[in-house]
């Protein structure tokens, strides 16, 4: 985790909208060509699901211009980091889903919690 990004788990690290917040910040990093995306639910729930868990639905995949990514699997790979973020905090499913995360946004998110950090040092 980065120090913006702990910092910003550190002072709100009960509140499931910074939880997600972070998460986005982590995929932004992990991908620096993607530009945003759009979570919803799959039609299909996964194989290994049990009961009636809907699966993630990662859709409009965007990446910048001189970004050269296949759309497909960096589709795949955010989908199964956020399961597991769900999974893990279920009750994010619906704060996540009907979304667009943007990565002007949330760069905009963590510079300001590093602001936020320089200035009570």
């Amino acid at each position: 985790m980065t120090p913006q990004a702990y910092s910003i788990f550190t002072a709100h690290r009960r509140n499931p909208e910074n939880d997600i917040a972070l998460q986005i910040i982590e995929l932004f990093q992990l991908f620096p060509g993607l530009t945003g995306f759009t979570v919803g639910r799959s039609e299909e729930p996964p194989a290994e699901a049990a009961g009636d868990e809907a699966a993630l639905a990662i859709r409009n995949v965007s990446f910048g211009e001189s970004a050269k990514h296949d759309e497909s699997e960096v589709r795949h790979r955010i989908r199964d980091l956020l399961m597991q973020f769900v999974q893990g905090r279920p009750e994010v499913l619906d704060l996540l889903t009907g979304r667009t995360f943007s990565r002007t946004l949330h760069q905009l998110l963590d510079t300001r919690a590093l602001h936020a950090q320089q200035q009570r040092a």
